[in-house]
């Protein structure tokens, strides 16, 4: 007899608006992130929007307006509210990302630390709680080489796409992309969320219930142990996520249904659930192998990261990055981190590192320098010498 599937999705949005993971800053374009886990029993899902904030509730959804204020952002006054919602009802789930959203395996290995600690900080501020138990690696761009950095900061598992996941172990198809995994470097251990790609890339262009439970179905029919289905797409492109219409969307069109036939028993055994409840009664089985990349954009695969790094000009940005990063923290080193000029340094050079300042070819590089060049103004006005 067949296991009945447990699915799980996540989506991030690319867009210049505060969310509820970072704080909120007038005329910042980082990338900011939406999250949403389909639970047993329940959906919840919660957001920032310019003047409300939107939950799931059921089969409806409910608008909570945020109070304008002529003193305060509209942006800060909903990350304020979401924070309430979240403490009270407590029935969300966050996977953590770096503070400015860099694609980690390109910035500064020094640097790495500091996105991560960062946000940290404001989520402990935001939501209470300073333990997060999944890595949402921004473009889910990862390497081997981050697993020792994730454990020290309490990490249990991370989201790798599946077409950077090779077994170690012998397993099947179906059990390396459904599976948990074990993967390891310096002595250090991680387990591995496997991202379907295929069933990723139908999320984003868009799909119904029917076809869903088909081809999941399909795919884990030789499955002899519980599958783990695991979806993840940028929420912010194209018409499926951004349609407002009733039933053309995402939201209303796929994911409603599918939630509705869970609970009627109709939804071919598939049954949404939280990843860390998953992992409870499901360790991770086997060893695997993580290849460097992320997944895959409009353009490119997602292999060597060919969409931050395939022009000369966004290689030559990199590269100042580091050069920048290294002064910075030279400089404060030599201070003994003392000068507050130093600190607003090391910040707009993280900010130079985000994701969207790459992802778009050329177009969005000067945002990148000109983070660096106020980062390079501030350590000439600390007056710290170098060598």
């Amino acid at each position: 007899m067949r296991s009945p599937s447990r699915w799980c999705s996540t989506s991030t949005s690319r867009r210049e608006t505060s969310s509820t993971c970072s704080t909120p800053t007038s005329g910042r374009h980082g990338r900011s992130s939406m999250r949403w886990t389909a639970s047993r029993g329940r959906c919840g899902r919660t957001r920032t929007a310019p003047a409300s904030i939107w939950r799931c509730r059921g089969r409806c959804w409910r608008r909570w307006p945020t109070p304008h204020s002529s003193s305060g952002s509209t942006a800060s006054s909903t990350a304020a509210r979401c924070c309430g919602i979240c403490r009270t009802h407590g029935s969300s789930t966050f996977s953590a990302p770096p503070t400015t959203t860099p694609v980690l395996p390109l910035i500064p290995a020094v640097d790495r630390a500091e996105q991560l600690l960062r946000w940290h900080g404001v989520a402990n501020l935001l939501f209470n709680r300073c333990e997060f138990a999944g890595m949402w690696p921004p473009e889910m761009g990862f390497c081997p080489e981050l697993v020792p950095l994730i454990r020290r900061l309490g990490y249990r598992y991370v989201l790798v796409d599946s077409v950077h996941v090779a077994p170690v172990t012998p397993m099947r198809w179906d059990e390396l992309r459904y599976r948990p995994h074990v993967t390891r470097y310096r002595g250090q251990e991680m387990v591995v969320v496997v991202r379907d790609r295929e069933l990723s890339d139908a999320q984003e262009s868009g799909m119904d219930a029917d076809w869903f439970v088909r081809e999941v179905r399909d795919r884990t029919r030789r499955c002899d142990f519980t599958p783990l289905v695991t979806t993840c797409t940028d929420g912010d492109n194209g018409g499926w996520f951004r349609n407002t219409t009733a039933g053309s969307n995402f939201w209303t069109g796929f994911y409603t249904e599918l939630l509705d036939r869970s609970r009627r028993g109709d939804s071919g055994g598939i049954r949404p659930v939280f990843i860390h409840d998953y992992l409870a009664e499901h360790p991770p089985v086997g060893e695997v192998r993580i290849h460097a990349g992320a997944w895959n954009t409009g353009w490119h695969d997602g292999v060597g990261f060919t969409q931050w790094t395939g022009s000369s000009e966004q290689r030559a940005a990199l590269a100042r990055v580091y050069e920048v990063s290294e002064r910075v923290h030279e400089a404060r080193w030599r201070a003994d981190g003392a000068r507050p000029e130093l600190a607003e340094a090391l910040r707009h050079v993280l900010r130079a590192e985000t994701s969207c300042s790459f992802f778009w070819g050329s177009a969005w590089l000067g945002r990148c320098e000109r983070d660096l060049e106020r980062a390079l103004e501030l350590v000439a006005t600390a007056g710290v010498e170098l060598g």
